[in-house]
């Protein structure tokens, strides 16, 4: 009887290796976190983000809407300028302040100023302004 409990009991721990080993083997290996210009985040259809750099059009565009829009702006200057899918994000800058501003593009190819702040935007902020959670991503890993 000792034997036959002996055996039963290698026998289940054989089984729990053989189950374990398998599980662990079974597993997803680890992949390296994307680069900043291939972007693709879980629930994604597997799309990447595309960051651009900005055309002197688009820049030029931005930079109006900037100073339109931001009272006592005409002293601060634009700098680190990202665009992805009809956002673009901005760091703005003089001798004693700086910040970041982040644009939509309308239909009509026009930047719309969203928001500036003097501080450093967060991803919850920007996808609380409606901007999709893989842009705002691309956007700040670019910028900061």
């Amino acid at each position: 009887m000792k034997i036959l409990i002996v055996s039963f009991v290698a026998l289940l721990v054989l089984l729990l290796l053989f189950v374990g080993g398998w599980w662990f083997l079974s597993k997803d290996s680890v992949e390296l976190p994307p680069s900043k210009t291939d972007i693709v985040f879980p629930g994604t259809t597997g799309q990447s983000v595309s960051l651009s750099k900005p055309t002197q059009e688009d820049t030029a565009k931005l930079e109006n809407e900037f100073y339109a829009e931001v009272q006592d702006a005409t002293n601060l200057t634009l700098s680190d300028i990202a665009i992805s899918d009809g956002y673009a994000m901005a760091v703005y800058s003089d001798e004693n302040v700086g910040g970041m501003a982040v644009f939509k593009k309308d239909t009509s190819g026009a930047w719309i100023l969203l928001e500036t702040d003097g501080g450093v935007f967060n991803l919850d902020f920007l996808v609380s302004l409606g901007i999709p959670e893989k842009t705002a991503r691309a956007l700040l890993d670019s910028i900061i």
